[in-house]
């Protein structure tokens, strides 16, 4: 009895109580005088809680961003309205999706889907422009020449000297 008395009396470290337990396996406890707040797994000590699955709610609490535990009809509302706001980004990432493909459709093929426009550069890609272009300029001078209309070469430039 004195044993246990004498450890109590010399014990450091606030004194907890378990509140509530979520669906993911997480148990929370708080300090008997308030201050401090905890998660932990059940058979272990408290773990970090920037590393554990936590639900939002209970991440609140833990924060001290809300005073009371989460209730189970506050976390199912809160999963629900998740799920809907899952569903609603969905569609209008669908419906994104649909009108980029339209336009890029429209200006490949033109507004009325047919074929594009003779001698129109719209349905090729940028790096398709590019490389006819430069066939272009590259067919219409064969090669530079100097103020002799000389075939100028690489090899025959050295440095310091013109």
């Amino acid at each position: 009895m004195a044993g246990r008395f004498l450890k109590n009396l010399f014990s450091s470290g606030p004194k907890f109580r378990v509140v509530g337990r979520d669906r993911l396996g997480n148990s929370f406890r708080q300090a008997s005088d308030g201050d401090v707040r905890e998660v932990f797994r059940p058979g272990s000590s408290a773990i970090d809680s920037h590393d554990a699955e936590i639900h939002p709610l209970w991440s609140s609490w833990l924060r001290k961003q809300r005073p009371d535990i989460p209730s189970d009809a506050e976390v199912d509302a809160f999963d629900a309205q998740q799920a809907r706001l899952r569903e609603n980004v969905a569609a209008i990432e669908l419906k994104d999706r649909k009108a980029r493909l339209k336009e890029q459709r429209d200006k490949m093929y033109g507004a009325d889907g047919g074929p594009p426009q003779q001698g129109s550069q719209a349905h090729l890609s940028a790096a398709q422009r590019f490389l006819l272009n430069d066939q272009k300029q590259s067919t219409s001078g064969d090669a530079e020449t100097n103020d002799d209309d000389e075939t100028w070469e690489t090899s025959a430039w050295t440095p310091g000297k013109e």
